[in-house]
């Protein structure tokens, strides 16, 4: 069974339901279902078209036969219900029925509990977990970031003014290029580092020059090329690499020293901290060990050398990046 979702295009999982009896739904599979002549009738007369697959508009990816036909019913107002007292099985690799589907979330709800955080919440953590499921974060250019957190940046870099900004995770390079856009006076300079090349990044005017390394960040010669580079100018750093705790913990004392007294260390995706195994393997991190918070919580959290801006939080309930905006003390 499935609910549809008003903020986006297709349909929500509906993982509970009441047991024997007859509820309504938007969307089932059609393993075994009982079906009104007028209602194949009126979809016929109206599509020409019982079960073709339809493409979802927001993804372009075909949904499957069953639930293409539940969208024809439902353009057409024609109601769907599923009886919970019929029990049957359904062959998929083998054969699946309801006690299985029950020992399976019991065993999900094990292993898919949130890692959490110790640190203090200043964010609406289900709103910013609803926008990371919704993928509100991507963009055409594959820029992978809120627009709510560009704003914060554009914020802090107005208010900063960094001559360079050092980024970790150049995946595209979409986000170099915005970062390099950026700027009052002048541009930013930016240094990128990724496991993988990118790049060569011509040169734009009005934007600063963007160097790309290629070479894991947390190896301490690869940040010393980046430190060479810096040449003692104001500096800026954003974390957005491997989000496991261990690997963002190095980070932090590898490129922290970099940053300017006044200017910002942001520490991103501590929002994975919060989500739950299914949502982070969804987006690729179903292996991450920790999560960004834990090396926040170890770094930064108390420490006489960084002061955490709790406002520029504060700033939108939505953030993919909570107790990610660090200020080094002069």
């Amino acid at each position: 069974m499935a609910s549809i979702r008003s903020e986006a295009s297709g349909y929500a999982v509906r993982w509970d339901y009441p047991p024997d009896t007859v509820t309504q739904c938007h969307a089932t599979g059609s393993a075994c279902v009982i079906l009104h002549r007028s209602a194949l009738e009126k979809i016929e007369a109206k599509f020409g078209t019982w079960y073709d697959r339809v493409p979802n508009p927001s993804t372009s990816q075909f949904l499957g036969e069953d639930l293409s036909f539940c969208v024809r019913a439902g353009a057409l107002d024609i109601p769907i219900f599923v009886d919970t007292r019929v029990k049957t099985t359904h062959s998929k690799r083998v054969w699946i029925g309801e006690d299985d589907y029950i020992q399976y979330r019991v065993v999900r709800e094990l292993v898919d509990r949130p890692q959490g955080s110790s640190l203090p919440i200043h964010i609406d953590v289900e709103a910013s977990l609803d926008s990371l499921a919704q993928n509100r974060h991507v963009h055409p250019d594959g820029m992978l970031k809120l627009d709510e957190d560009l704003d914060r940046y554009r914020q802090i870099i107005e208010a900063t003014q960094p001559e360079v900004i050092v980024e970790t995770g150049t995946r595209t390079g979409a986000s170099a290029q915005w970062l390099a856009s950026q700027g009052v006076d002048k541009p930013c300079d930016v240094i990128t580092v990724d496991v993988n090349a990118v790049g060569p990044f011509a040169y734009v005017a009005g934007r600063g020059s963007i160097t790309a390394i290629t070479g894991d960040a947390k190896d301490p010669d690869v940040a010393a090329k980046v430190a060479g580079l810096v040449a003692g100018r104001r500096c800026m750093v954003s974390l957005d690499s491997d989000h496991s705790g261990p690997h963002v913990s190095e980070e932090i004392e590898l490129y922290g020293p970099l940053v300017t007294p006044g200017c910002y260390l942001v520490v991103e995706d501590g929002i994975f901290g919060y989500a739950t195994r299914t949502l982070r393997t969804g987006h690729g991190l179903g292996d991450m060990v920790g999560s960004p918070l834990d090396a926040i919580e170890k770094r930064l959290a108390g420490s006489d050398e960084w002061s955490r801006d709790i406002a520029i939080e504060r700033q939108s309930p939505v953030t993919h990046h909570p107790a990610g905006f660090w200020v080094k003390r002069a």
